[in-house]
């Protein structure tokens, strides 16, 4: 049987907020990747992490009329694949950008901060929902 995926009905209101909380964080992230800080990079992956899990709420709200609820991040990717013609590469993206959050950048040279920037840049088209 498979694993039930915790969710609550969310109106459109609620949709436009968690659109413009993923703006908002995203927003913060591409600035603190502007610093040239060490630990800045793991801060920005941090922080786009939450906007790609608000923008994915907003999909969800539009969309499904509902958004995820729990812990198990990687579960709401099941609803973003049922919730736009294009839902396999949205929840590709946003496993990806989950994946993230584990892999701290060390300093703006490592792999994982090119990651970061990337996934920066990837979640602003899940804001437009």
């Amino acid at each position: 049987m498979p694993k039930q995926i915790k969710t609550r009905p969310a109106t459109p209101e609620e949709a436009r907020v968690r659109a413009r909380t993923a703006t908002a964080y995203l927003e913060v992230a591409r600035l603190v990747l502007e610093e040239r800080e060490p630990a800045m990079p793991g801060v920005a992956a941090g922080i786009a992490v939450l906007a790609g899990i608000a923008a994915a709420d907003a999909i969800f709200g539009v969309r499904l009329r509902e958004i995820h609820r729990g812990d198990d991040h990687r579960a709401a990717a099941t609803l973003l694949s049922r919730a736009t013609p294009d839902g396999a590469k949205l929840a590709a993206t946003f496993k990806r950008l989950i994946d993230v959050k584990d892999a701290a950048p060390t300093s703006n040279g490592s792999p994982q901060h090119s990651i970061c920037r990337e996934d920066t840049q990837t979640t602003a088209f899940t804001t437009s929902a």
